[in-house]
């Protein structure tokens, strides 16, 4: 939409002819996420910077009484309304995205409940740009060829010349410096898209790039360098939207990790962003991920995986069980009796292929323990924490206790009001409930006792009591936590630890059965992630001594935890993709979630609209549609609310 903008006190008025144009008319984009319109102004060939002035041109100009920031979306327009009086551009700030950007932000407001202006925001500079450095041609054949190990080189080949979306499954410890490699010498001249997972991680991949010959660009520090073009590009979540104009190859690093989403509105995904650019561009994309998602799985089919042990495991797990030796079995039997030899055989079938790139699993089973009446910490925790090395022991719970037994009727600390878990925090001597807020001593409501056991201790009650069993110093670290003291070598807190720290000779999830049982759809992908992550942290047993990653669980033969030991994603992914069918889950459905006060006049809007309204309960309305054009398709028709709301498209915590 086009709007002819009137405002006397701005600038002077300019009258543009019919016909030919005299001046030049441009139309644009107002950086400001809730106007989306656009305006038509007069570009005065002595504006300073006139020559820079194409689609994308970053302006200010007069508006509503006030200079405003925008972008160029069209150049030599006519007006909307010929011989009416248009106002000149003020200012040329300098370049921004190119044009093809554009185009794609606004499929990327329909595809998240957006504005275009959100997305070209990120897509900017973050200062004025106004010229592009010198980009030298380079010639990817100088480039060295990686003496690597493993098969990731003929993967990354392969999969780059088969064109289109595809998935590199490597383990957590194999090095995907050579998949980036690979697709620098793809790309050629015309330079490839690197998206990591984060910033430290881009960096070090930035620096590695520059040792082997290949120019790179990182963003958002060197915008102008990447969009100079012939380089690598290499960034964060942002750098989906990085300047580079025609990538010839995109990477998509950590595919499957939840840093990738937006989590501010509008809560858009990289790897989508990657995938769809891609596929405008005609260039292959590497989705390169230790655990692909289903969703991922299903939208390139199984054809388009690419993994280590496709031909390893399968039709030879039989034939050689025999080679099984007595440590492996020994391996095996501490993840449960019941899987010891199956477990076995295919870790022996599978050496040198992808369970070679997975840690060591130890799993803690405590399914023959009384409920109610064990403590969060079992034996084998005490002689881990007390061994030298780098320990992190991950609970997911912030505070001191979350939910508290009697100890002599081992009844759940309940709320009188509303029947919630009574918490315990630190330096409180009463019980709280954390639903309504009501307060009480501490005390057993059933025998009227005072002696309360921890079932659900939080991390700062478990800091308290691991401390006593390591006798040493342990540092508590959540989101909130700033510096890490120097020489604590013990660290408990919630899985926030597992991105503050470079390496560690064991990770413990204290309690992993409040991940396989979270009550989010996604629960059982959201838990192999975090083995993955920490098995990074780890090291796995490609060319070095690895740590080990412990599990306490009730639940042994759990599918996700199957999978870790046995390094093959795939026994969740089949049975993670049954359960979504039948539960109407994605990839089989789309999903959105809406809260905030205006999220029941949206929901009204909705009715009929082709989409089936859930909820709410005690969260937001779910919106679920047969897949994604019905979904934003109802979303886009959608009046916004005068009150705040938010519109989730693929909520990642449902």
């Amino acid at each position: 939409m086009s709007n002819v903008v009137r405002d006397p006190d701005a600038a002077p008025a300019v009258r543009a002819p019919s016909g030919a144009l005299a001046l030049r008319v441009v139309r644009v984009l107002p950086d400001e996420p809730g106007l989306n319109k656009t305006f038509d102004y007069v570009l005065a060939p002595t504006l300073d910077g006139a020559e820079l002035v194409d689609v994308g041109t970053v302006v200010r100009f007069p508006l509503n009484g006030r200079r405003m920031g925008g972008w160029i979306v069209a150049v030599d327009v006519e007006p909307a309304t010929a011989g009416e009086k248009l106002r000149a551009l003020t200012k040329v700030s300098g370049l921004g995205p190119p044009s093809g950007l554009f185009d794609l932000a606004v499929w990327a407001s329909w595809r998240w409940w957006g504005r275009p202006a959100s997305f070209l925001r990120t897509a900017s500079p973050e200062r004025a740009v106004r010229g592009l450095p010198f980009s030298a041609a380079f010639d990817p054949a100088l480039l060295p060829v990686p003496a690597t190990v493993d098969d990731t080189a003929a993967l990354v080949t392969e999969a780059l010349a088969g064109g289109g979306v595809s998935i590199v499954r490597v383990p957590p410890a194999v090095d995907t410096f050579a998949v980036v490699l690979e697709a620098a010498r793809h790309g050629g001249a015309r330079g490839a898209l690197v998206i990591a997972p984060s910033r430290a991680v881009a960096v070090q991949l930035a620096r590695r790039l520059r040792r082997t010959g290949v120019p790179v660009a990182l963003l958002p520090d060197e915008w102008a360098r990447a969009r100079a073009g012939g380089c690598v590009v290499v960034g964060a979540r942002a750098a989906a939207w990085a300047p580079i104009a025609e990538p010839g190859a995109i990477v998509v690093l950590d595919a499957h990790d939840e840093v990738h989403a937006e989590e501010r509105m509008p809560t858009w995904n990289a790897g989508d962003v990657a995938v769809e650019r891609a596929r405008r561009g005609g260039v292959p994309c590497l989705l390169v991920s230790s655990c692909p998602s289903v969703v991922t799985l299903a939208m390139c089919g199984p054809d388009r995986v690419a993994t280590w042990v496709a031909d390893v495991v399968s039709d030879r797990v039989s034939d050689r069980a025999d080679q099984v030796s007595d440590r492996e079995a020994d391996r095996a039997d501490q993840v449960s009796d019941g899987l010891a030899h199956r477990v076995a055989r295919l870790v022996v079938a599978a050496r040198g292929h992808e369970r070679g790139g997975w840690p060591p699993l130890d799993v803690i089973d405590r399914s023959g323990e009384q409920p109610g009446r064990q403590g969060l910490l079992s034996a084998p925790i005490g002689a881990i924490v007390r061994a030298k090395g780098t320990v992190l022991l991950v609970l997911n719970r912030t505070g001191r206790s979350k939910m508290l037994a009697c100890r002599s009727c081992g009844q759940i600390a309940r709320c009188e009001r509303c029947g919630g878990p009574m918490e315990q925090d630190a330096d409180t001597s009463v019980l709280a409930c954390g639903r309504c807020g009501d307060e009480r001593p501490v005390l057993c409501l059933v025998c009227g006792s005072g002696r309360l056991n921890n079932v659900r201790m939080g991390v700062s009650r478990a800091r308290e009591e691991i401390e006593a069993l390591a006798q040493r110093p342990v540092a508590e670290v959540t989101a909130d936590t700033g510096s890490i003291p120097d020489g604590v070598d013990v660290l408990v807190g919630t899985e926030a630890l597992l991105h503050r720290v470079d390496h560690a000779d064991a990770v413990v999830f204290l309690d992993f059965d409040s991940e396989l049982l979270a009550p989010r759809y996604r629960a059982a992908e959201q838990a192999l992630a975090l083995l993955v992550r920490a098995g990074r942290l780890v090291g796995g047993r490609v060319g070095s001594v690895p740590g080990r990653v412990v599990v306490q669980t009730r639940l042994p033969r759990h599918e996700v935890l199957l999978a870790a030991v046995l390094g093959d994603p795939d026994r969740l992914a089949e049975v993670e993709m049954a359960r979504r069918e039948a539960l109407r889950f994605p990839p089989f459905a789309a999903l959105a979630a809406v809260s905030g006060a205006g999220a029941a006049a949206i929901a009204e809007q909705l009715r009929g609209a082709g989409v089936e309204l859930l909820g709410p309960a005690e969260g937001p309305f779910l919106i679920r549609a047969a897949d994604h054009n019905v979904l934003c398709d109802a979303l886009a028709g959608v009046e916004r609310p005068v009150h705040r709301v938010r519109v989730e498209v693929d909520p990642l915590r449902i």
